[in-house]
């Protein structure tokens, strides 16, 4: 029987809700709490007099599992997260709940149902205590395994994801805002000793439960991974992602509070104005969590990288900021090569210089750096992505590290004053005659046609490309995807850009694989080269880019040259 923070026998199948309550999921807003799915949770919540407001939210929940066998009890034997960590249902092993708590009513023999099978087990549960002054508050989540009656019996057996808040202490008639690594849920302190409390079980909570009805956890709060120790500290004992008797360090959330930049690994409570409102305290926070789950297949990595943020540029001007990448998992992280996305993609470069030497194995608790440009074209918000595939155990899949910055114009340059004319000599006839006009102030001075002059000499300076940047070393896979990538910058007025691409050899400049014309709308100027005859001619081997601008094809400026290498 699970029981609560006070010792009360709460069941299984209940749910119980806050009358004044607001929630945010991870895909968006939820206006109360989710349902139960099933008939028997929501008959619970009624009885214990509660309201239960409707809601509505995305299947972010853990619901792919294996087969039902005997030996654990008819229940799956495991359930598989999205980044394919599969974990069995932990009735046996030294860092299962079970035998912590000696839930076998024969903890000295061997597991077996009926007869020696504990009324209720998990795949997964993590666990978090706050204390603040005045009080204390404890989360419970769970990817729980139970009989409908409290009774081992073939046929009871039901199965469900559950989040669980109960906090005291807390001033009556405030509002809280409650951050948690699969959420946030707002709620208003009653006036009872319990000041918050909180339960979501969703899953097949009415017996009997078979087949597709155990996927009904899918539509629970739990996931879409399971919480792991970070292994950046220390590393689980193996076979296992957690020891449920040692508080750790988590990583796996993929929830990010509104306006905060890394995901709720964590478990914080906060006073609120009022419900939406704004943050007047933090009650309380803890990044320690009791994690239980033992690995049902091969340990998997995790992918955790902070987005990278370039803050206010120039247009025009180029910045670089470091992605690191992490594996905070318990098994190895198979990445490949990254790229560059999103809308605002040509805004964005993966630079040279980092770490990341992709495609690669990352090992448990290691770490690597990818470099990242910046060279906004326009004064306005700019937003991508780094895209890597990962090589996870339900085949390939993406993992994005978010990029942002924020162009803004440069300011006006300040002109130059005219320099004043020279005096010319006084004739004799203009001696002792009136005291001369005093010279004007410079604040009087107006530019005349010197400076229209000046200006006009500058602009018919022949246009010539100030500086190219590029890649130097492309792997052949990515040049066949995504072509090449260049950014000029340009001294003068240019109507045109030409690009040159000559494969080398034997030292020199060979045949010309391609020829292309652009008419640059910026400065920088961006040029992507993505013709699919140009991508499949981009072989093994060396090249020379060569880039000229100018005022038409008839008019190039000098050309400046780069040298490039595709690799396998």
């Amino acid at each position: 029987m699970t029981r609560d923070a006070a010792g009360e026998d709460i069941g299984h199948r209940r749910q119980g809700v806050s009358l004044h309550m607001r929630g945010t999921r991870r895909e968006g807003n939820l206006a109360g709490i989710v349902r139960a799915g099933r008939r028997l949770a929501m008959a619970a919540a009624l009885t214990a007099g509660l309201a239960v407001p409707a809601a509505a939210h995305a299947a972010p929940g853990i619901g792919t599992h294996g087969p039902a066998s005997e030996a654990f009890g008819w229940f799956p034997e495991w359930y598989e997260d999205s980044s394919g960590t599969q974990l069995e249902l932990c009735v046996e092993g030294p860092y299962c709940m079970t035998t912590i708590e000696g839930s076998l009513p024969e903890p000295d023999q061997p597991a077996r149902f009926p007869d020696n099978f504990p009324d209720e087990a998990f795949w997964w549960a993590g666990d978090a205590t706050l204390t603040y002054p005045g009080g204390s508050a404890l989360l419970t989540m769970a990817q729980e395994a139970a009989f409908a009656n409290d009774t081992v019996v073939a046929g009871d057996q039901i199965v469900f994801g559950r989040v669980r808040l109960r906090a005291d202490g807390l001033a009556p008639g405030a509002w809280y805002r409650i951050t948690y690594p699969y959420g946030q849920v707002e709620l208003r302190a009653g006036s009872a000793s319990r000041s918050l409390s909180y339960t979501s079980d969703v899953g097949c909570l009415t017996a009997p439960c078979a087949g597709d009805a155990f996927a009904e956890t899918a539509g629970s709060l739990i996931g879409p991974d399971f919480l792991q120790w970070d292994t950046t500290g220390s590393a689980p004992p193996e076979g296992y992602i957690g020891n449920p008797t040692i508080a750790h360090r988590v990583t796996g959330s993929r929830f990010v509070p509104p306006g905060e930049s890394e995901p709720a690994n964590f478990f914080r409570i906060e006073r609120i104005t009022g419900e939406g409102g704004t943050v007047t305290e933090t009650v309380g926070r803890t990044d320690f969590f009791l994690v239980q789950g033992k690995l049902a297949g091969p340990a998997r990595g995790h992918f955790a990288a902070a987005p990278v943020q370039f803050g206010e540029r120039e247009v025009g001007s180029t910045a670089e900021r470091t992605a690191t990448i992490h594996n905070s998992g318990v098994g190895d992280l198979a990445l490949g090569i990254p790229r560059i996305a999103g809308d605002d993609g040509d805004d964005f470069a993966l630079a040279s210089g980092g770490t990341c030497a992709l495609p690669a194995t990352i090992a448990p608790g290691a770490s690597c750096t990818l470099r990242v440009s910046f060279s906004p074209a326009a004064a306005r918000d700019h937003r991508a992505r780094i895209d890597i595939p990962e090589d996870a155990a339900g085949g390939a899949t993406t993992r994005s590290v978010p990029l942002s910055g924020v162009g803004k114009t440069a300011p006006a340059p300040v002109a130059p004053l005219p320099a004043a004319p020279a005096a010319s000599p006084a004739s004799p006839a203009s001696l002792g005659a009136s005291p001369a006009s005093p010279a004007a102030s410079p604040a009087s001075v107006v530019p005349g046609a010197g400076a229209a002059v000046l200006g006009a000499a500058a602009r018919s300076s022949r246009p010539t490309v100030r500086a190219l940047t590029m890649r130097s070393v492309v792997a052949r896979a990515r040049a066949h995807v995504e072509g090449l990538r260049l950014v000029l910058r340009i001294s003068g007025e240019a109507n045109v850009v030409r690009v040159r691409v000559y494969r080398m050899r034997g030292g020199r400049r060979g045949a010309k694989v391609a020829e292309v014309f652009r008419s640059p709308t910026a400065n920088p100027v961006r040029v992507r080269l993505a013709d699919g005859a140009l991508r499949r001619r981009l072989t093994p081997g060396r090249y020379i880019v060569d880039v000229a601008a100018g005022r038409d094809r008839g008019a190039l400026g000098a050309a400046v040259a780069r040298t490039l290498r595709i690799v396998r």
